[in-house]
């Protein structure tokens, strides 16, 4: 099986747990303090399955384009809302805006460098916890397969699968080869 067909199976298998369907050219600020403080786009976006959204389990998780493009892969072993998060947004002044805006810390400045507001386009996030991602792991006729055997630590197969992706796909992804 070759990777691309891997990749797809994945993906397949993956459940869409976030929309993000358009930016606005409202800016905003992150932490006054912090190294990533922007200018930020704000967003529209759906929470398409709040119980996977906070699920507390291992995942690795997928981000798409509007072309169904793979531009990002990332894990969490605690929960996939802990890598999306909710920040303060302040003006350029540094005043708060008194709202929470949608952030990821590698993701959010790709989607903003790469958004043009006269195309519409969006994103899908999808998620497979540990032990559905065995599963599927485990159905591949690959040597992948052999991460499905680890029911004691997905945590492991997850971490695996991660690199396994950024090594294979890494001229299409926002991640950093790690």
């Amino acid at each position: 099986m070759e990777p691309t067909e891997v990749k797809n199976r994945i993906l397949a298998a993956a459940h869409p747990v976030m929309r993000i369907s358009s930016l606005s050219p409202d800016q905003w600020y992150r932490k006054p303090s912090g190294p990533r403080r922007g200018a930020w786009y704000s967003c529209d976006y759906n929470i398409l399955d709040e119980s996977l959204w906070k699920r507390r389990e291992e995942c690795i998780y997928f981000v798409q384009d509007g072309e169904n493009e793979l531009r990002y892969v990332g894990i969490s072993v605690n929960r996939l809302a802990d890598r999306w998060r909710f920040s303060p947004a302040y003006n350029k002044e540094l005043k708060s805006l008194g709202k929470n805006e949608l952030f990821h810390s590698q993701c959010w400045p790709e989607i903003c460098a790469n958004h043009s507001f006269e195309k519409i386009s969006g994103y899908i996030v999808s998620v497979l916890h540990g032990k559905d991602l065995l599963t599927v792991l485990s159905e591949l006729n690959h040597p992948l397969s052999c991460l499905g055997s680890l029911s004691e630590d997905p945590d492991i197969a997850v971490i695996a699968l991660e690199v396994w992706f950024v090594k294979r796909f890494n001229s299409q992804l926002w991640n950093k080869r790690k």
